[in-house]
Formats: structure tokens, sequence, C-alpha cells
């Protein structure tokens, strides 16, 4: 089992590994329940955490616009994460989750193979009119 810990900036990030993370998920709770950070932010703790510790990074609570949220993960991975997670917000059924996936996920691996990418779904999805995270999985 791993524990992954949430941080916002470097100084949680350095508090989540003392405290025994074996993960530090950088994410900016300001914008959304899976929000983004910074770049730069995203830098700080992947140098901090070299290769001792795994980065994992949200790009938010995003739309259904693949080619943006693919500008977005790419800025995630160049910034050092090993995961990149995607909060299906924008798109509404699983065919725009598919393809917000499909090129984000193609967009990560022609960067880097070893970049895992994560897809998000909402429990309360029927509020926001989200895919039903039960239709990707």
């Amino acid at each position: 089992m791993q524990l992954l810990v949430s941080a916002i900036n470097l100084e949680e990030a350095k508090e989540a590994r003392e405290g025994g993370a074996d993960i530090l998920d950088v994410k900016n709770p300001r914008e959304g329940s899976l929000g983004a950070n910074f770049p730069w932010i995203i830098r700080q703790i992947a140098d901090y955490a070299g290769t001792d510790i795994t980065v994992s990074t949200t790009i938010g609570d995003v739309p259904y616009k693949p080619a943006t949220v693919s500008l977005a993960a790419l800025g995630a991975a160049y910034s050092g994460s090993n995961y990149i997670k995607v909060g299906l917000h924008g798109p509404a059924n699983y065919h725009e989750a598919r393809e917000v996936m499909e090129n984000v996920v193609k967009t990560i691996k022609e960067y880097d193979e070893s970049i895992t990418t994560v897809a998000c779904g909402y429990a309360d999805s029927y509020r926001t009119n989200s895919v039903n995270p039960l239709d990707v999985v």
C-alpha cells in the first residue's frame, strides 16, 4: 500500500514527505476538486522529490476540449509529473470522455512513455452533466 498526500506548494510537499508520503499529489483546490497548479510549483516539487518519491498532478476539472486538455497535460509532464490526472468535468458522455483521454494519452506517450495518465470521474456527475464515471470504467 502507498500513501498519497496532496500538496499545494513546496512547504506542504516537504511536510508530506516527512510524514511518510509515497506519492506527492500536486493540486490547487482553489480551482476545483481536481484543480491544476502552476507549472513552476509542480517543477519545484518534482525537483525536491527527485527519483525518491512519485509526483502526481491534476490538470483540472477539464472541459470537453481535447486539444486544450492535451496541452495542459503536456505542461504537467514537462514540469516533472509521473502521474497526470484528468478530471472529466466537461465531457458529457462516454464518446467525449474517450476523445479527451485518447488525445491526452497520445500526447503524453509521445513525450515520455513512462508517465501514467489517469482519468478521473465525479460521483456527483449528474449534478454537473458530466460523464457518469461508471460509463468510462
